[in-house]
């Protein structure tokens, strides 16, 4: 699943990632629409259009799975008026980790946990089924555009809704449009099946966008953008655990009720004439106030064989910095119903020999989205036009992860396989 940097997690359809990004899917589409259609690089709006995909993400040795399927469309119902919207399902099931050690060589071989290892509780099997909308306007007039949005998406526990506004305007005769946006996510998290959490609580996501989609060339397109995020209310997993290992069960991870986080993506487009192709490079730097950092290159080709078939092979390479308050275990016991009176006893260090303050850190969790880790994605996929105005498209991604601090155990890491296929109608 998606780290602590990465791009949002896909558990609702998020106004945030909707709004205040030119989604990455645009992009592929805009660059395979140029090159069924004529050499070059569009830039603008193409034509209207309704989208239908299939896609099963499973990670490998019955960890998570997630069949999804959406419908978009895209559609001018007035020279000063278009409208957008998208409906998603998604269908999640298999073992999660619950924060429970995943080897017991992380623990002192004395210590009371290490005595009572269990590995049947270091995963925990999970089902549920989120769906979620959203629904966008865009007024326009002469070089401006208006586009507020609205979004919601429920599963069985987590409920959320977001309002959003984004404001672009073209300059330089259409060669230059700066952005703007706002998003503000009014989300709840429920109980459900959480072993820890027993009443609902808020969680509330403010987003700010400054972004500039800037055309070079006749067949060169730059973009960058600039967001800011502010996240408060419950941030901690209502389903993940952490282990004080001088004690033998899991007590909830407990992680700051805020967290800022700053975003720049950049990216470069470019239609090479020789090769009958088009290069996308984009570069995205990430930090919170967790203390991740995290780096994300990508490279992609659209290279157009005959006059109605491009294959898009791709690679993301992804790192990024451990949160200051992820650990594996830690030592001592702790009570959460009365923490003040439980000390942590024993030696005053971690396993590595590190000194600890008596009683449990102020924040921790063993998240291992929040560990110092780089993922690796390989993908490939064809889009082939069926007759005018009508599109096929097929992609495979591989989604490998590993730890990077040498002490989680890489069994915490899961590899993935995502497959995706789709059809697009253009009008």
């Amino acid at each position: 699943m998606l780290s602590a940097g990465d791009q949002p997690p896909s558990r609702s359809v998020h106004s945030t990632g909707r709004a205040l990004a030119l989604n990455r899917q645009t992009l592929v589409a805009l660059a395979v629409a140029a090159l069924l259609s004529r050499t070059g690089v569009q830039r603008a709006r193409a034509q209207d259009d309704i989208i239908y995909r299939y896609e099963n993400y499973q990670e490998d040795n019955g960890r998570i799975g997630i069949t999804t399927h959406s419908g978009q469309f895209d559609v001018g119902l007035k020279p000063w008026l278009s409208l957008k919207g998208e409906v998603v399902n998604d269908a999640v099931s298999g073992a999660t980790p619950t924060g429970y050690p995943l080897s017991p060589g992380v623990l002192p071989p004395n210590s009371e946990a290490a005595k009572t290892y269990n590995p049947a509780n270091g995963y925990a099997q999970m089902h549920d089924n989120r769906t979620g909308g959203y629904l966008e306007p865009t007024f326009s007039w002469g070089p401006n555009h208006l586009s507020p949005q609205v979004s919601y998406s429920a599963e069985s526990d987590y409920i959320s809704k977001g309002l959003a506004l984004n404001y672009s305007r073209d300059l330089n005769q259409k060669n230059t449009t700066l952005n703007f946006g706002y998003a503000h996510d009014f989300d709840t998290v429920e109980p459900g099946n959480s072993p820890y959490l027993a009443n609902n609580q808020r969680k509330e996501t403010d987003s700010l966008l400054v972004g500039v989609n800037q055309l070079l060339g006749p067949k060169t397109v730059f973009t960058a953008n600039a967001t800011y995020v502010y996240e408060s209310g419950l941030l901690a997993d209502p389903y993940k655990g952490f282990l004080f290992y001088d004690q033998p069960y899991l007590v909830w991870e407990k992680r700051p009720d805020y967290r800022n986080q700053e975003i720049v993506y950049v990216s470069l487009t470019q239609f090479v004439t020789p090769l009958n192709g088009s290069a996308e490079v984009s570069y995205r730097f990430y930090h919170d106030s967790y203390d991740v950092l995290a780096n994300t290159l990508q490279l992609s080709w659209y290279q157009k064989i005959g006059q109605r078939l491009v294959a898009s092979p791709s690679f993301r390479y992804y790192i990024q910095s451990a949160a200051s308050f992820y650990h594996v275990t830690l030592p001592g016991e702790y009570n959460p119903a009365n923490p003040a009176s439980d000390p942590a006893p024993g030696t005053p260090t971690d396993f590595d020999g590190n000194p600890q303050p008596a009683g449990p850190p102020a924040y921790y969790s063993a998240d291992y989205r929040l560990s110092e880790m780089e993922t690796f994605t390989l993908g490939f996929a064809l889009h082939y036009k069926v007759v005018d105005h009508v599109y096929l498209e097929a992609s495979y991604e591989r989604y490998l992860m590993q730890g990077m601090d040498g002490i989680t155990p890489q069994q915490t890491y899961p590899n993935a396989n995502v497959f995706t296929v789709g059809a697009r109608l253009m009008f």
